[in-house]
C-alpha cells in the first residue's frame, strides 16, 4: 500500500501531523509512504528517523511532472492534511488517477470531496482522525476502491479540462455566429 503526499513539506501542509499518524500506524504491515515536495525536507526526514519510521518513508524532495506522474501511478492513497489550501492540485491529480484521498476540509476541498463518498475528510491537526482514516484505507481494499472510483467520477464530471474547453468554444462560436448575423 503506497501512501503519497505531494506538496510543500512543512507545518501549513500538516506534514508533522502526517509523520505522527504514520508513526501510529507502524504496527500495520504492508504500507509505505512517499512525502514529495520542497520545503522542510531534511527536518521531516530527521523526524521520521526519530519516530522510527524512516525505513518506510521516502523523501525524494521536489519532483518534476514526470516523477509526479510516476508517483501517482504507483500510489494507492493520496493524503493532504493541510491547515490552509485553495483548491489543491495534488488532490485533483489524485482524484483523476482514482486514488483514495484523505484531506482536510479547508479551502475548496469540500467542493470536490464529499466525506465517505469521494474521499475521507479529517479535521486539520487531528492526528487521531488522520491515523484512523489512513488505517481504514490501508486495511479496507473495498473502501479504497470505492472512494477512488467515486473520486475519479467526480473528476471526470466536474474537474476535467475538456468540458471547460468545450463550453468556452461554444461561447466563442455563439458570439461569432451572432457577430456574423449582425453584419448581414
Amino acid at each position: 500500500m503506497h501512501i503519497l503526499f505531494l506538496g510543500r513539506i512543512g507545518e501549513r501542509k500538516g506534514v508533522p501531523q502526517l509523520g505522527e499518524a504514520l508513526e501510529r500506524m507502524k504496527h500495520l504491515r504492508g504500507w509505505r509512504a512517499t512525502i514529495a515536495g520542497d520545503g522542510e525536507v531534511e527536518p521531516a526526514r530527521a523526524r521520521s528517523v526519530a519516530l522510527g519510521i524512516a525505513d518506510r518513508i521516502a523523501f525524494p524532495g521536489w519532483v518534476g511532472p514526470d516523477e509526479v506522474a510516476s508517483l501517482i501511478a504507483s500510489a494507492d492513497i493520496l493524503v493532504l492534511p493541510s491547515f490552509a489550501e485553495n483548491l489543491p492540485m495534488s488532490v485533483i491529480e489524485g482524484m483523476a488517477a482514482g486514488l483514495a484521498v484523505v484531506a482536510t476540509p479547508v479551502g475548496a476541498v469540500e467542493d470536490i470531496i464529499t466525506h465517505e463518498q469521494s474521499g475521507l475528510l479529517v479535521p486539520p491537526g487531528d492526528v487521531a482522525a488522520l491515523t484512523e482514516a489512513l488505517t481504514r484505507l490501508v486495511e479496507d481494499t473495498a473502501l479504497r476502491a470505492r472512494l477512488g472510483a467515486a473520486a475519479m467520477a467526480v473528476h471526470r464530471e466536474r474537474l476535467e479540462l475538456a468540458p471547460f474547453v468545450d463550453a468556452i468554444c461554444d461561447v466563442w462560436r455563439s458570439v461569432a455566429s451572432e457577430a456574423r448575423s449582425v453584419k448581414r
